[in-house]
């Protein structure tokens, strides 16, 4: 009984000095001023609310409740978890209770609990976040509870009854998202269940700005001071080197590397120098990054949260960008094919942290790949060599 009212004062005085030692104490007084926040304490207080995960997990989910949670984590009164990891498994649950059909109902939680948590686990198992294993089965479970939904209710028959042709029209009808539903059914056909044959569905089309809108984007995003250090960064970190938003939020302080020869930056397994007019940005962003003078103060990470010990989300990063004028996916289409042409994928593999598969199946649809732009220098060095001859 001791140790346990010992261990509970222990954790009030480290929220409270968590609370009390940030750097802008504004934004601590601020949110204490929330109703749901002060009952959360009080609760805390008088022993009603444990200093568990288990506690807090029985909570209706809010903001109040993931940040109180955020910050007895880094003050170390919870253990870590994968927040985007717990908060997946709730959504699942909300999910599923949603759905009225019960042969939907019970496929979907098959696929769930059986194929995508553990999917996400071994990911988290292996290092990574599971941010974005979850985003990724967030829409594959989303869209196969639609296709189960429609074959229930548009065909009248069980998905073992599902045939190839049905699927296909499901598939390659209607939005694009519904391509998300075909990992369901590979997942039933290397689980050994009916399923039926499917094809993949090509895009007919990407976004693309244009290389000139695109460097016209990198020099104003250089030039503009209105714009906050970390979000420059950010831009940067799209229309240089090409990076996708789930990686740029991933980037930690110690990815920016300083050296007598110049500042360089991380993405995979080796660093980049960083050129001479983009260099004092980073290290701006890292002596001004925002949302760091809160409870987040002491954050590894390059682009903090507002919520202690993570990064800022990838939907926050988005809008953030958007607010500058940056299209990240049509600007990701421009710089990548422009990164293509310049040099091998192998290379760009290795430094932009992209697998080379992916990269060499760009460079084919694309057409114009380094293969072929380095083909085109040798030609025209040919021709002119000739031509010199000829004179």
């Amino acid at each position: 009984m001791c140790d346990r009212v010992d261990a509970t004062l222990a954790a009030r005085l480290a929220l409270k000095n968590a609370l009390r030692d940030v750097e802008r104490p504004a934004s601590s007084i601020v949110w204490l001023r929330n109703p749901q926040v002060q009952e959360l304490l009080s609760r805390l207080g008088n022993g009603d609310l444990a200093f568990t995960h288990h506690a807090f997990d029985a909570l209706p989910r809010s903001r109040a409740v993931e940040h109180l949670r955020a910050i007895l984590v880094n003050v170390g009164v919870l253990p870590w978890r994968d927040p985007a990891m717990a908060s997946f498994e709730g959504w699942v649950d909300e999910k599923l209770t949603a759905i009225s059909s019960p042969a939907a109902r019970a496929e979907a939680e098959r696929f769930a609990r059986w194929h995508l948590l553990p999917r996400i686990r071994k990911a988290v198992n292996g290092g990574a976040e599971a941010a974005r294993p979850a985003r990724s089965a967030k829409q594959e479970l989303t869209e196969t509870i639609k296709m189960l939904e429609w074959i229930d209710t548009k065909l009248g028959v069980s998905i073992d009854q599902f045939s190839s042709l049905d699927a296909q029209h499901y598939l390659t009808t209607g939005t694009s998202t519904r391509s998300h539903a075909r990992n369901y059914l590979q997942w039933r056909k290397s689980a050994g269940l009916p399923a039926p044959a499917t094809h993949h569905r090509t895009a007919q089309s990407r976004p693309f700005l244009g290389e000139q809108t695109a460097l016209d984007l990198l020099a104003a995003a250089l030039r503009d001071d209105s714009i906050h250090a970390s979000d420059k960064v950010a831009a940067l970190c799209v229309l240089y080197f090409g990076q996708p938003v789930a990686r740029i939020v991933e980037v930690r302080i110690a990815d920016i590397g300083v050296a007598a020869d110049g500042v360089s930056v991380q993405f995979s397994e080796d660093p980049l120098p960083l050129p001479e007019v983009i260099a004092p940005v980073f290290l701006a962003a890292i002596d001004d990054r925002r949302s760091s003078r809160g409870v987040n103060g002491d954050s590894p990470w390059l682009f903090p949260s507002t919520r202690a010990g993570q990064h800022v989300s990838h939907e926050t990063m988005l809008k953030r960008l958007r607010m500058i004028g940056i299209d990240v996916q049509a600007v990701h289409n421009d710089v990548l094919d422009g990164l293509l042409r310049a040099a091998p994928p192998a290379l760009l593999a290795r430094a932009l942290g992209y697998s080379a598969s992916t990269l060499e199946a760009r460079e084919h649809r694309a057409g114009h790949g380094y293969a072929s732009y380095a083909a085109d220098i040798a030609r025209r060095s040919r021709q002119a060599e000739r031509r010199g001859r000829g004179r």
